[in-house]
């Protein structure tokens, strides 16, 4: 059995984003992200050929340096068959924000919210919203850790997301003909 795949896709993504950074006092700084980006991918064209019954190039046949590719042409149409995906666009928009406190240069807290839409996704359900938590400890700039020659950092953080995804799902639209040429 022998098979030749060819196959090309277009994809673009746009990604703009706005950042405040402002230190507000001596303890506090405080840093804001706003954001969106959309992401689409088109024109999917995948091709396959594959085919059965070779003569030659078999454990029991003679061999050649022919490739199996230019050899699918004289085979039995009987042998062969072809198969065309083409998926429609697939299209991928996010709107994402980020606020980030630093205080008294050891302690840091970030909130995140994303907010992500799929055609994959049923209209009922096209966006779902992703948000997330964090804080963290910097050990190390804490007066008791003064002395401390083992540790070059430390810091403790704990965090909680949702995070989701629509790479499993089919494109809306996808086309597959399989066809048996004779």
């Amino acid at each position: 059995c022998a098979e030749a795949t060819s196959a090309h896709l277009f994809s673009s993504t746009l990604t703009h984003t706005l950042t405040w950074d402002q230190q507000i006092n001596d303890n506090l700084k405080l840093t804001v992200l706003a954001g969106y980006e959309y992401y689409q991918t088109s024109n999917l064209q995948a091709k396959e050929s594959w085919g059965y019954g070779f003569t030659y190039n078999t454990p029991t046949g003679p061999h050649y340096n022919i490739p199996y590719y230019d050899a699918m042409q004289t085979m039995k149409q009987a042998n062969l068959s072809t198969n065309t995906d083409a998926p429609a666009q697939t299209q991928l928009q996010s709107y994402f924000g980020r606020a980030h406190v630093e205080l008294f240069d050891r302690y840091s807290l970030t909130a995140t919210v994303r907010d992500d839409g799929s055609n994959k996704l049923g209209s009922a359900n096209k966006y779902g919203v992703f948000p997330s938590f964090g804080a963290a400890w910097d050990i190390l700039k804490e007066n008791f850790m003064a002395k401390n020659t083992l540790f070059s950092e430390l810091s403790l953080r704990v965090g909680w997301g949702q995070t989701g995804g629509t790479d499993a799902l089919p494109s809306p639209g996808y086309q597959s003909t399989i066809a048996n040429l004779t």
